[in-house]
């Protein structure tokens, strides 16, 4: 049995509501990403292997958490039922209350797994506001809808969430990453098959981990060349998943934001002191991401985190092991929301 068939069948099991072994499941999952990469699947064959969890089925690995609001979906015209749902609501929630909208990676290819519902949930236990929400969007993955539909179901979204919340924040890792880029652009140059954005549903903050901002890389120079052998990604890879989401666009630079200069990003971000990035030092994205956040948007030094030796988005997966990073983006967070 090839590596990725077992793994992808682990992926299914609940075995504790109440006590979710992330650092197990982690294995499981980045396992299986890179087995994939490794026997050279095809996006095709990646997700027809690949388990489809819903937002439903996610919930019941944290039934045992007493988490309020637990699957509770906020109904939102013009998607598919089931698609937003809060991993947890604040209890008699106001709209100056805030809200994080969380975007889960995967390449746009995979869909949501438990995994990135236990990142935010350790979030938001250390950050300890019981005001802070936090809404799961399962958005459609590549081999369903391509590019725009995910950008369509993000923005009508929060068009919904902005009739009652003043306070939204979005944020997520890889591919939820390059959503949440996607839409703080189309808040400013709007993209012709996503619905615009409402002026009050512009986020005020976003945290992004291991943004995908590449999704037609040169496999053959920078940190594809350097930290090819210590990630689990591989530029031909993310070149294969990237031209699978967006078969006519994906080499355009208006979706590969490290080099998107037909636009100025430090007016697309108002306030660059509520953005936040995470990248690891042996990811093959590591260039293309300093390059937008140092080129593009201009972030401060102090609202980038280099996380040392680490590979892409490892303190999504391994929180516990990268605990001085998780600590700087809890940091932040309480920043924000002060």
């Amino acid at each position: 049995m090839p590596e990725s068939t077992e793994l992808a069948s682990r992926l299914t099991k609940i075995e504790d509501p109440s006590n979710f072994d992330g650092p197990t499941y982690a294995d499981n999952f980045t396992g299986f990403m890179g087995a994939t990469v490794k026997e050279g699947l095809t996006p095709e064959e990646g997700d027809a292997l690949c388990p489809k969890l819903d937002n439903a089925y996610n919930a019941k690995f944290f039934t045992g958490y007493n988490l309020n609001g637990l699957g509770k979906e906020l109904e939102v015209p013009g998607i598919d039922k089931g698609r937003a749902t809060f991993l947890i609501e604040a209890k008699d929630r106001t709209p100056d209350d805030p809200v994080f909208v969380f975007n889960h990676g995967g390449a746009y290819l995979l869909g949501l797994f438990p995994i990135f519902l236990d990142t935010c949930r350790l979030l938001y236990n250390a950050i300890g506001n019981d005001r802070l929400s936090i809404l799961i969007l399962d958005y459609t993955t590549s081999a369903r809808a391509k590019y725009p539909t995910q950008l369509d179901e993000f923005s009508k979204t929060l068009n919904k969430l902005s009739e009652s919340c003043n306070k939204i924040i979005i944020g997520g890792d890889s591919a939820g990453g390059h959503l949440s880029l996607s839409l703080l652009r189309h808040a400013s140059y709007p993209v012709n098959g996503a619905q615009p954005l409402k002026k009050e549903a512009v986020p005020y903050a976003t945290l992004l981990i291991s943004p995908w901002v590449d999704l037609s890389p040169n496999s053959k120079e920078g940190t594809y060349v350097t930290n090819g052998k210590t990630d689990l990604l591989s530029g031909d890879a993310l070149y294969a998943w990237g031209k699978f989401f967006s078969p006519d666009k994906f080499e355009d630079a208006s979706i590969n934001f490290h080099r998107d200069t037909a636009v100025d990003w430090t007016k697309i971000i108002p306030n660059k002191d509520n953005v936040f990035v995470y990248y690891g030092t042996n990811e093959v994205l590591a260039g293309a991401i300093l390059q937008w956040a140092n080129d593009r948007a201009k972030l401060d030094s102090s609202n980038i985190l280099g996380d040392k030796n680490a590979v892409h988005e490892q303190v999504c997966f391994y929180p516990n092991e990268r605990v001085e990073s998780f600590n700087a983006i809890v940091d932040w967070f309480k920043k924000v929301l002060a």
